[in-house]
């Protein structure tokens, strides 16, 4: 399962102010085979996690293209599922690489929706020039996506911003860290956005969890019905936190396309997010985003990242605790692995 929080204005007032927040959580079997956040694709234009279980190779929950095309998905709560549906991750993927817009192609997957499990998909267009546009559709619910208007959402496990008990406490605190957005530095905001998916607190009694969910959700309902789930054998196995804020003036990111330099990222006990975590070896300008230093981090590598038409300054994380941690070990001190920092005449950091 997967909670996601997001907030988006494509024409905010101030200058200073995010287009985008989004914050999630990707809740899996430890089990199950999977690539942490890589750049792949043609030209390697797209950036996301990959699935790796077999069958259903290529998918991805969360993922977002040089092109400005960002998707997310998460599972419809079911108690029984049909075992020979297609992969629900490919309709990420799909549209990642697909030539259409994000409501047409919600459009086209609407008339598709009974070959999968039960769903929940954001696809969203970034332009500045445009506006951004989000879209939504889920396969239990409307026969037809919606374009969503500016505003804060929450999805989990049933319909958009279905009012269970755990959704309406995250995305609260959720609010509160991106209402204050604009007076906090990077580093304070993204450190609240992740107390926010480590979240444990049950958020009990909830009969709608149990009525969806039935007998498949009573052996783990006193802890999945918590932001941050931690089960034996399942919960958050990632967490992700994009933030998209205003363009920026030609010239800021002199950063040719050839160039690829590499840094080590910083190594601390716990985690500690900064804006100037990533630095390179060429002697260049860091980054203007959310950059971090994790705990165990291994290195950071700048690529360049074009995103969309326009110039949005686009920043992302995954968050993953490495495979020795516990399973019930906390997301913040076992954090490694991959940080980026994207802009559409910069770099990457990754």
């Amino acid at each position: 399962m997967c909670i996601i929080f997001f907030k988006f204005d494509p024409r905010p007032v101030s200058k200073n102010a995010y287009r985008l927040i989004l914050a999630s959580n990707r809740d899996e079997f430890y089990h199950r085979p999977s690539k942490v956040a890589e750049f792949w694709g043609n030209n390697n234009e797209i950036l996301s996690g990959l699935d790796m279980e077999e069958g259903k190779e290529g998918g991805t929950w969360l993922g977002i293209s040089t092109r400005g095309k960002l998707a997310a998905l998460t599972n419809y709560l079911q108690p029984r599922q049909d075992p020979d549906a297609r992969g629900r991750g490919e309709l990420v993927a799909h549209f990642l690489t697909a030539d259409m817009d994000s409501f047409s192609y919600l459009k086209k997957v609407s008339t598709e929706g009974h070959l999968y499990n039960g769903f929940n998909l954001l696809a969203a267009d970034l332009s500045t020039e445009k506006g951004d546009v989000f879209c939504y559709y889920g396969n239990q619910g409307e026969p037809e996506p919606i374009v969503l208007a500016p505003g804060t959402y929450g999805l989990s496990n049933a319909l958009l911003d279905t009012p269970w008990r755990k959704l309406c406490f995250g995305k609260r605190l959720f609010l509160e860290a991106v209402e204050r957005s604009q007076a906090l530095p990077k580093e304070v905001l993204v450190a609240q956005l992740l107390d926010v998916l480590n979240n444990e607190e049950a958020q009990l009694p909830d009969p709608a969890i149990e009525d969806q969910g039935r007998e498949y959700v009573q052996p783990i309902l006193s802890k999945y019905a918590a932001v941050c789930v931690r089960c034996p054998g399942y919960g958050t196995r990632y967490g992700g936190l994009l933030g998209a804020s205003g363009p920026v003036s030609p010239g800021t990111w002199p950063y040719p396309s050839s160039v690829d330099p590499r840094a080590s990222a910083l190594s601390r006990s716990g985690c500690r997010f900064s804006s100037g975590g990533c630095g390179n070896q060429h002697g260049h300008p860091r980054g203007r985003g959310w950059a971090c230093d994790l705990h165990r981090a291994q290195h950071a590598r700048q690529r360049p990242f074009p995103l969309g038409d326009q110039d949005p300054r686009v920043y992302a994380a995954e968050l993953r605790p490495p495979p020795e941690c516990s399973q019930q070990a906390p997301v913040r001190p076992c954090l490694e692995h991959w940080m980026g920092t994207f802009h559409s005449t910069g770099t990457a950091c990754v």
